[in-house]
C-alpha cells in the first residue's frame, strides 16, 4: 500500500499485528513484563512470550523493543526507589515529562 494511512512501504498486516501485541499485553502487563525480566536472552524471552502468552514471533519481538519493557535491572532499581524517580526514568526512556502532583493536594484558601 502506498500513502494513506500508513506510510509508503508500511505492511498492513504487521501494523495490525503489533497494535493487537500491544493491547494483549495490556491485559496481563505484569505478567508479560515478568516473562521479560526473568528471560536469560532475548531469544528466550521472545520464545517465553509465544509459548506462556501467546503472540506471535512477530509480536514478541516488537514488545521486546518496547522502552517501558525492557528495562535493565539497575532501572528497575531505580523505580523501586519511589514515584519521582519512576517518573523521571519514565520521562527519561520516552522522553515524556510525566505530570506528577502531590499526593493530598492542599485545598484552596
Amino acid at each position: 500500500m502506498a500513502g494513506g494511512l500508513f506510510e509508503p512501504g508500511d505492511d498492513v498486516g504487521r501494523t495490525w499485528d503489533e497494535a493487537e501485541a500491544v493491547l494483549v499485553a495490556c491485559d496481563d502487563i505484569e505478567g508479560v513484563m515478568a516473562t521479560i525480566r526473568n528471560a536469560e536472552s532475548p531469544v528466550a524471552a521472545r520464545r517465553a512470550l509465544k509459548l506462556e502468552h501467546g503472540f506471535t514471533g512477530r509480536q514478541a519481538a516488537l514488545l521486546l523493543t518496547l522502552p517501558v519493557l525492557s528495562f535493565t535491572r539497575s532501572e528497575r532499581d531505580r523505580m523501586a526507589e519511589g514515584r519521582r524517580s519512576r517518573m523521571a526514568l519514565l520521562a527519561d526512556v520516552t522522553g515524556r515529562i510525566p505530570v506528577v502532583r502531590d499526593a493530598d493536594p492542599e485545598p484552596p484558601a
